[in-house]
């Protein structure tokens, strides 16, 4: 007859720490949230007004994202905004910190392939999560696949930039 004895004495020991790590990954996945429109993310095309040179529909975007808004939306006072177009990661870890003083927090991505093109609409992926990435948070090849979470945002206003 078989005993049981001979089971190693670690094994509850490395199935429990089996069981918290697990544990952790889904506590931690839990903590990120897609963000829609209308919870403090905004998006614009950039014009740059410079003279000579002008580059009206510029292939630059400027995220903007309002801090009260996002924090009422997601519960969350601190994170990492994520942002995966058509285009790739096109922002990566824009940083909402407690105790952040200022009521905004902005930055310029790639928002168009090439200037020239009229951007009235962004289809994105907009991730705040708890922690940063250093991978992009969905991918499916060279092109991420957006259908999981894939949100339409409105571009319905220009940020003129001007080179003074």
């Amino acid at each position: 007859m078989r005993s049981f004895k001979s089971i190693n004495p670690k094994a509850p020991l490395c199935f429990s720490l089996l069981l918290t790590i697990l544990f952790l990954q889904s506590a931690i996945c839990a903590a990120d949230v897609v963000i829609e429109p209308g919870q403090g993310v905004s998006f614009q095309q950039v014009n740059f007004t410079w003279q000579p040179g002008a580059v009206p529909d510029s292939d630059r975007g400027d995220v903007e994202v309002d801090i009260a808004t996002l924090r009422d939306a997601t519960e969350m006072q601190s994170g990492f905004i994520n942002i995966v177009t058509s285009l790739g990661w096109v922002v990566q870890n824009l940083a909402v910190l407690a105790g952040f003083p200022y009521p905004t927090v902005s930055t310029m991505f790639q928002i168009s392939p090439v200037s020239g093109i009229d951007i009235t609409s962004l289809d994105a992926y907009v991730l705040f999560s708890t922690a940063p990435f250093s991978v992009s948070p969905i991918s499916s090849g060279p092109v991420p696949n957006l259908s999981c979470g894939q949100r339409r945002f409105q571009c319905p206003r220009r940020r003129d930039r001007r080179g003074d």
